[in-house]
């Protein structure tokens, strides 16, 4: 910890930037193999990307608000906290979410993008009949090599799409997480203290994402069954367990 509180006292910048590179990065990762699961293949690429994001933008500017918002509200007392922890979700948070957004939009490498590649690869296997798990070759097209202005509209696109939803949904955490980081975190360890609860946030996220992603496959499962025993005049019943499906005349 020694070596830790050195460099933040001596490398701020470099240091936090290196944290929030980090986070960023192991963030993706949890995302693409636990909520992605098997069927969209790992994006290198994005990890990347969003691990130089952190170190790059979102370090830096953590740093410089920290310093300009700690100037404005010094100290623990009760007025400066509630003030630091509502202009951070006001106004700080908005403006990073939207940033964010904006640059995988821009990026390409979002995990609808990455869909939109599975799906295509997909199709080409059940064209060329062979089994969900063989390896296809992908065929790029135009949108896989957008212009600039191009880049630019999906940018946009995707804040206007996810930047609400995202923002209204992290109220309820952000709101009493950062509550606590300003009253009781001391100095030096608030952007550890807040990579933390991010990534278990993260992953709690990840997680009912995929339980839900897999609740909604069983139940299309079921109903492709039912639908092709009615096709054929056989009754089945089916249960939760896939054990116990069973099928009779």
């Amino acid at each position: 910890m020694d070596f830790y509180r050195k460099n933040m006292k001596e490398r701020p910048l470099l240091t936090k930037g290196l944290q929030m590179g980090g986070r960023a990065a192991l963030a993706d990762y949890i995302t693409q193999t636990l909520a992605t699961g098997i069927t969209v293949p790992y994006n290198y690429v994005r990890t990347a990307q969003l691990g130089l994001y952190g170190h790059f933008v979102q370090g830096p500017l953590g740093h410089f608000y920290g310093k300009r918002l700690e100037k404005a509200y010094p100290g623990t007392s009760e007025e400066s906290v509630i003030a630091k922890t509502l202009t951070t979700n006001a106004i700080y948070t908005p403006i990073t979410n939207a940033i964010l957004l904006f640059f995988s939009g821009f990026m390409g490498n979002n995990p609808e993008d990455d869909k939109r590649r599975a799906e295509r690869r997909q199709k080409k296997r059940q064209l060329l009949g062979l089994d969900s798990d063989e390896e296809v070759s992908d065929d790029e097209d135009e949108e896989d090599h957008p212009g600039v202005s191009k880049r630019v509209n999906n940018g946009v696109a995707r804040v206007r799409s996810k930047w609400r939803a995202g923002y209204e949904k992290g109220l309820s955490t952000n709101v009493p997480l950062d509550y606590i980081t300003f009253k009781y975190i001391p100095s030096d360890y608030k952007m550890m203290f807040k990579i933390f609860t991010s990534l278990t946030n993260t992953t709690l996220t990840a997680w009912d994402a995929k339980k839900k992603e897999t609740e909604m496959k069983r139940r299309k499962r079921k109903a492709e069954i039912a639908s092709k025993a009615n096709a054929s005049g056989v009754k089945v019943e089916i249960s939760d367990s896939p054990s116990k499906r069973h099928g009779r005349k």
